[in-house]
């Protein structure tokens, strides 16, 4: 339950989390996806920035 406190507040990486937890990175973001702990988590703002920035690449 720590390690997936700590990710979830960002205070370490789902590689570092998987690391701790001896199991796939991927494996982790599952895990911890299922217990309701995004993968992903930005704000409103950081995401439409996000989204212009990929949009502006793929017209360039």
């Amino acid at each position: 339950m720590i390690v997936l406190e700590l990710y979830r507040r960002g205070a370490i990486s789902s590689g570092k989390a998987g690391e701790l937890l001896e199991m796939p990175r991927l494996d982790f973001i599952r895990h911890a996806s299922d217990l309701g702990i995004p993968a992903i988590d930005m704000t409103t703002e950081e995401w439409e920035h996000e989204k212009a920035a990929v949009t502006a690449w793929l017209e360039s």
